[in-house]
């Protein structure tokens, strides 16, 4: 088995000409396959795809479009380990304290990428997640929107290599021990193991290789002749997008759903959780927790301030201003 990469042209797209030497290199280098697909031969793309082609995806994940990079085809693909079963990781608040994009904002900050005052508008939301301890689909969006707009017109080369730093500075330090502990556990006994997240999959990849994980599903960002656009290839990863895609990737790598394992801590995770055998909460949200009482669901809580967060809201969040703003102030 192995990573397939799909080209969606047609006959006198100069473009597609262009690229498919490359991606024909590319699949060599990385004993992936290359599948070429002609798109006047199927209507349902030609009218999903239209004016786009080339499309690149690879093992079904749309990277790409028109004017495609080679580091965004490289960094999409993932090694092919034969396992036949896998732990699916929910990202904030699962395998890190707090939320990604928070800690990428931190990050893009420290290394002049952005300015301390456009994450400024991130604290509150940011501040609501941390201490309610459940995610809010407004807020997701909000954030998302947002995100993408801090990075309209950078170079994805630059990103990525600024992203990397972030990853180890920015969120390894963030990660609970104990989902660490859970998530080797699985690589010991050979599972894969994939961060599902709705944060950016680029983001999430790096962190994935970082801890040694065998990859990442997420939210995927438009580029378009190297650099983002700021706007969004399909939905965000959330919700029962995630239960989509989880199955999508174990059709593609032949893992046995109900014998794979899912960890979340937030209730609009359910379909992801329900979509496997085993299903176990960490960090839950009191929805969530309820729900896996009932289902007999294991649960299991890695934060040190839970009770805290749940009874001393507005007196944490008097003394948290100040702190905001000498933290990013370093940082004008």
């Amino acid at each position: 088995m192995s990573n397939t990469i799909t080209v969606i042209s047609k006959p006198g797209c100069h473009l597609c000409e262009t690229l498919v030497p490359e991606l024909e290199d590319i699949a060599k280098k990385n004993s992936a396959t290359l599948e070429k697909v002609n798109l006047l031969e199927h209507p349902e793309l030609q009218a999903k795809y239209a004016e786009l082609i080339p499309v690149v995806l690879v093992d079904g994940i749309e990277v790409g479009h028109l004017v495609v990079a080679r580091e965004q085809v490289e960094s999409a693909l993932v090694p092919i380990t034969g396992a036949k079963s896998a732990a699916f990781f929910d990202l904030d608040n699962t395998v890190i304290r707090g939320s990604s994009l928070w800690h990428l904002g931190r990050g893009l900050v420290k290394h002049k990428f952005i300015t301390a005052e456009t994450v400024r508008q991130f604290f509150w939301k940011q501040f609501k997640f941390v201490t309610i301890g459940k995610e809010h689909i407004g807020d997701m969006d909000f954030i998302r929107r947002q995100s993408l707009k801090i990075i309209a017109g950078r170079e994805v080369r630059e990103l990525e290599t600024k992203g990397a730093l972030i990853a180890r500075e920015m969120l390894v330090p963030k990660v609970f021990r104990q989902s660490l502990e859970l998530a080797k556990a699985h690589l010991e006994k050979g599972d894969d193991v994939w961060i599902v997240t709705a944060s950016p999959r680029r983001l999430a990849m790096l962190l994935s290789r970082e801890l040694g994980f065998t990859g990442a599903i997420g939210s995927e960002a438009e580029i378009v002749g190297g650099k983002y656009t700021g706007e969004m290839i399909g939905n965000v990863m959330h919700g029962a997008e995630k239960a989509v895609a989880i199955r999508q990737l174990s059709e593609r790598r032949g893992y046995d759903l109900t014998q794979c394992t899912a960890y979340s801590d937030s209730a609009n995770d359910l379909p992801l959780l329900q979509a496997v055998g085993t299903a176990v909460v960490i960090n839950g949200d009191r929805k969530l927790r309820a729900h896996a009482r009932k289902a007999g669901w294991a649960i299991k809580d890695f934060r040190r301030s839970r009770h805290a967060r749940k009874y001393g809201i507005s007196t944490l969040s008097l003394g948290l201003v100040p702190i905001f703003n000498k933290l990013f102030r370093r940082n004008r």
